[in-house]
């Protein structure tokens, strides 16, 4: 952490956060070593910044459609030079049914800084051009399930054949 402005920055959302989430089943402080070095830094008891990266879970039960309680929870670690480098969250929903889909992936690009045209250079990346429904043939004798061999032979088309296999686990054909 390079400053203590960047450290009271911290400080302050986190604090805002516990007065908005009072309950400890709401927001968790999860290294509490963390926190503590941070306040200890910024209030001046400790000269050195932080060693580790304050973390926190908020956490919250949803009513549903259908009358159930979903818990809902949303992580948040700040790096050490948090705002300047934006944070890592992870939201998770916890609903036990077949629609539930967890995907961990994170594709970094690097865009050249020095570019003169920024325009130019996100439109090197975008794999699609406008959004269009796409509906592909049905197979079986149900009559009601799409080819997925189809879906992926589209993904790959557009150079992005690797996503089927993060979506549904298994690889395309």
């Amino acid at each position: 952490m390079d400053g203590i402005e960047e450290a009271r920055i911290q400080l302050s959302e986190i604090e805002l956060l516990l007065s908005m989430f009072p309950s400890k089943e709401e927001l968790i402080i999860n290294d509490q070593l963390a926190f503590a070095e941070l306040r200890d830094y910024v209030e001046g008891r400790a000269n050195d910044p932080p060693s580790s990266r304050a973390q926190f879970t908020i956490q919250q039960r949803l009513e549903s459609a259908d009358e159930n309680m979903v818990m809902f929870s949303l992580s948040c670690t700040y790096p050490l030079k948090y705002p300047a480098v934006l944070p890592e969250i992870v939201v998770r929903l916890r609903r036990l049914t077949w629609q539930r889909i967890l995907i961990r992936h994170r594709e970094d690009i690097p865009l050249d800084n020095n570019c003169v045209n920024i325009d130019a250079e996100l439109e090197k990346q975008r794999r699609f051009t406008g959004f269009e429904e796409t509906i592909f043939d049905i197979r079986g004798s149900r009559g009601n399930h799409m080819d997925l061999g189809q879906l992926y032979h589209f993904l790959n088309e557009k150079g992005v054949g690797d996503v089927f296999q993060l979506y549904f686990g298994i690889e395309g054909r």
